[in-house]
């Protein structure tokens, strides 16, 4: 009997510092937006992308560089990790605009996804898909 509470003391435990780790990746991820107006323009230069997502029976994970030119074009490489497998060294071309509030949509056709993006500021931008379907897509962060 000690046993077997000492293992569902373990099994808290560990969900306990998950759901920390969740909890400082989110307050890191979701900061103050700069007061400012943006545009398309805002975004220049290379970013790297990243995001995990746990929300649903399969876990994603995703990483890579993008390059945003300042005139709504995209390009880059990334890799996507799920329970399936992998895929590395992934080509992403795409557009997007970017509105005056800094709300954003990337449609990357070489992946068949639409993103809505917040700029957070010339460096940083936090987006999740958009697509019909998709309920519990992960979280990317785009950072230079």
């Amino acid at each position: 009997m000690n046993h077997e509470r000492s293992g569902l003391r373990t099994k808290s435990r560990e969900a306990e510092k998950q759901q920390c780790l969740l909890v400082v990746a989110l307050i890191r991820l979701f900061e103050k937006q700069l007061r400012v107006a943006f545009d398309t323009g805002s975004l220049v230069g290379d970013f790297h992308v990243g995001g995990i997502s746990h929300a649903t029976s399969e876990t994603v994970g995703l990483v890579g560089v993008v390059t945003m030119d300042g005139s709504g074009s995209l390009n880059g490489t990334i890799d996507v990790a799920t329970s399936e497998g992998s895929t590395v060294n992934q080509t992403v071309n795409g557009r997007y605009t970017v509105e005056s509030n800094g709300r954003g949509t990337l449609t990357l056709p070489s992946l068949g996804v639409n993103l809505v993006f917040y700029v957070v500021s010339t460096q940083s931008m936090v987006a999740i898909g958009v697509d019909a379907g998709v309920t519990q897509g992960p979280v990317l962060e785009f950072r230079q």
